[in-house]
């Protein structure tokens, strides 16, 4: 499917028995799912269950309005991107993140965590492979935020208190008062990322200082266009 320019998102089709296998485990432990989910202050992808389906808390319009909140007193603004994220993602940290990193190795067999279950069969989804996870499939949205979740709640304890901002699957802002403040969460945030063999994308991080165009004209006239209904459905 397009991106920017002219690049492409290589959508993936996953063996359905073993997606079938990880939808089931996931609906059974989805209360402590929900647990986990619950550790991050800052995630706008939260899943959540709507009516048959399940998709993100919020939509990606929120995060304007998250900007807008946010720079009533803040002056900088650290916008960071996880490099190819879903592609990156390491399968055993999923267990890491569910069960901390030292329990996990220390019970990499052991089923009772089911956070081995998710990683095994998140690997049998794609031949095996550890590295990446399927573009597309719910599942994924559910996976990645395993992972997300346990970055923001690490970023949050090693910077401390006053840290404001969100994350939006892989995209993320936060704000300062300070260039200062806000080189130290850089440098936090790489080394949280580090932990679960994740990287920041050199390009589209940096740390700008306002005032700035917070959205262009053309864009904000675009997103509010109504088109109109096709009366034959």
């Amino acid at each position: 499917m397009p991106k920017t320019g002219n690049f492409r998102r290589i959508i993936s089709v996953p063996h359905p028995l073993h997606y079938i296998l990880l939808a089931r485990l996931i609906e059974d432990n989805w209360d402590n799912l929900e647990a986990h989910f619950s550790k991050s202050q800052f995630s706008l992808t939260t899943p959540h269950i709507f009516e048959d389906s399940i998709e993100p808390k919020y939509k990606m319009s929120e995060k304007i309005n998250k900007r807008i909140h946010n720079l009533v007193l803040k002056r900088y603004i650290l916008q960071a991107d996880i490099t190819r994220y879903y592609p990156s993602i390491y399968t055993h940290s999923i267990p890491w993140a569910l069960h901390t990193k030292e329990v996990a190795k220390a019970n990499t067999k052991d089923d009772r965590y089911f956070g081995n279950v998710i990683d095994r069969l998140t690997r049998n989804l794609q031949d095996g492979q550890t590295i990446g996870i399927p573009i597309g499939p719910v599942v994924s949205l559910i996976i990645q935020e395993i992972v997300g979740t346990i970055i923001d709640d690490e970023f949050k304890r090693e910077y401390g208190d006053g840290l404001v901002g969100y994350r939006y699957t892989d995209d993320m802002e936060y704000y300062f008062s300070s260039s200062e403040e806000a080189e130290r969460a850089l440098n936090i945030l790489n080394k949280t990322l580090k932990n679960y063999e994740l990287d920041l994308n050199n390009t589209k991080t940096k740390i700008i200082k306002i005032p700035q165009i917070l959205e262009p004209e053309w864009l904000y006239y675009f997103k509010r266009y109504e088109f109109r209904r096709n009366k034959k459905g």
